[in-house]
């Protein structure tokens, strides 16, 4: 599993305390990442990984406005610290 796919498994995750299952069922909607609903797994399909996870946090920002971005920055925020800028999605900046 690489970071990004740690990284989307993490954000689901973190939704999904606020919004139980709708979090997996928003997550499937994204364009490159691929669900298995039954074990709470995710991997990215996009060699654009940082576009796949933007994609993820305007998801939830669509549904919960602005409170689910802070919610997804925090729980990526200790894996974030060890990337380069360069490699951090526009959304979790």
């Amino acid at each position: 599993m690489s970071t990004f796919d740690t990284m989307a498994e993490k954000i689901i995750q973190e939704q999904a305390d606020v919004i139980a299952q709708l979090a997996w069922t928003e997550a499937a909607k994204v364009p490159g990442l691929l669900i298995d609903t039954s074990n709470h797994t995710v991997s990215i399909s996009d060699a654009d990984q940082k576009s796949v996870l933007d994609r993820l946090v305007n998801r939830y920002d669509l549904i919960l406005g602005p409170t689910s971005r802070i919610v997804s920055k925090r729980s990526v925020a200790s894996m974030l610290s060890s990337l380069p800028n360069a490699d951090i999605p526009e959304s979790l900046r």
